[in-house]
């Protein structure tokens, strides 16, 4: 299965259904009316394109950290959950059972795109436990969820541990891009607290005598042989 393909496909779709979505609001906006019709496919243009994302985070995991069989259960509970979506929009089912098992593949969709769309930046070494721990507490927020949902508890410690959390998934998802900012492009470059950390690379053209002007930046430097001889 070609994932890169899958991952272009599922962002053309995106494209496609979020212009789609924004062309009907901007008809109904100038309409006469703006009925159940209007909402119901709007409706199912948003699932589409929500959906789309979590299936394109899903296959760029995939092809990122080759998890197969994790990649594809977070696929499948997309595409459940678009699907369970469109029939409550166009079916309006009455069944509690119904509402529950789609709400429970909406937090799994969801819960799987967080943790790969977490998974995909590139961190240094040492802090890619980070993107672990990160997979862990998603997990623990869409089982707490779950558990609320089916359950029906009424608990304050349980709200509270939920809520608590909740925080910690998003200060994960926060800490994780700066991570990524910090992550040196070099892994041999020295860093800040070494004897010498300061790391410029410049492309040099040749202007007249000693003078050279960076391809880049445009500065102009004076270069001349160092006598070496002592």
């Amino acid at each position: 299965m070609d994932f890169k393909r899958m991952r272009r496909t599922a962002l053309w779709v995106f494209i496609i259904f979020l212009s789609l979505t924004a062309l009907i609001a901007i008809v109904s906006v100038f309409g006469e009316e703006f009925g159940d019709l209007q909402i119901r496919i709007l409706g199912t243009s948003l699932t589409i394109s929500i959906s789309s994302v979590c299936a394109m985070s899903g296959a760029a995991f995939i092809e990122r950290n080759k998890m197969k069989e994790v990649g594809l259960a977070g696929i499948g509970c997309s595409v459940l959950a678009a699907l369970l979506l469109m029939v409550m929009i166009w079916g309006d089912p009455n069944s509690d059972v119904f509402l529950k098992t789609t709400s429970s593949f909406v937090i799994l969709a969801l819960g799987f795109a967080h943790g790969f769309l977490l998974a995909l930046p590139d961190l240094d070494e040492k802090h890619r436990w980070v993107q672990h721990l990160t997979f862990v507490t998603i997990a623990l927020l869409a089982g707490f969820l779950l558990v609320l949902l089916w359950g029906e508890i009424d608990n304050n410690f349980v709200f509270k541990t939920l809520a608590a959390v909740s925080i910690i998934a998003g200060l994960e998802t926060l800490v994780i891009p700066m991570l990524m900012k910090m992550k040196r492009k070099d892994p041999e470059m020295p860093i800040e607290g070494d004897d010498f950390y300061y790391h410029e690379e410049l492309h040099l053209q040749h202007i007249e005598g000693e003078r050279y002007r960076d391809h880049e930046s445009g500065k102009e430097y004076i270069v001349s042989e160092m006598d070496n001889t002592h």
